[in-house]
C-alpha cells in the first residue's frame, strides 16, 4: 500500500506532537512507499518557521524520506473534478493531495479526517 501524508501530520511531528510522532513510528521500514505531493513541500516551506535554518533543516530532512510526486495534468484534473462536483470548503491543497492520492492509489496519513472523509473513494489511513 502507499500512503500520501497531509501537511498537518508532518508539520506536528516537527512540532514534537506525539500522536503525529507515533504515526511516523508505525511507518518505519516501510520508505518505499511513502509520499508526499509538491503542494505539501509548498505548504512547509511557505511557513515563517521555515525561515529558522535549523527549522528548514528539519523539514529538508524529514521530508528526504519521501518519494515526491509533481502536481501533473491527470492530477490537476481529478482536484477540479472534486472541487467541481462534489465537495466545497477544503483548502486548494487539500483537493491537490486528495487527487494525488487517487492517482498513486495511495491512503492520506493525515489528522484532518473531517475535511477528507467527504471526499467518495478516497481512503485514509485509520488513525
Amino acid at each position: 500500500m502507499n500512503y500520501i501524508f497531509d501537511t498537518n501530520i508532518i508539520i506536528d511531528a516537527l512540532r514534537q506532537n506525539k500522536k503525529a510522532r507515533q504515526v511516523f513510528a508505525n511507518f518505519d521500514g516501510v520508505v518505499d512507499h511513502l509520499f508526499i505531493s509538491t503542494i505539501t513541500a509548498f505548504e512547509l516551506f511557505s511557513g515563517k518557521s521555515s525561515k529558522d535554518t535549523i527549522q528548514s533543516e528539519r523539514m529538508s530532512k524529514l521530508l528526504s524520506h519521501f518519494t515526491e510526486v509533481d502536481l501533473n495534468w491527470k492530477i490537476s484534473k481529478i482536484a477540479g473534478e472534486i472541487y467541481r462536483d462534489k465537495i466545497k470548503g477544503l483548502e486548494v491543497p487539500d483537493y491537490i493531495i486528495a487527487a494525488t492520492a487517487m492517482e498513486i492509489g495511495a491512503q492520506i496519513v493525515t489528522l484532518n479526517k473531517k475535511h477528507f472523509s467527504q471526499i467518495p473513494n478516497l481512503m485514509l489511513y485509520p488513525l
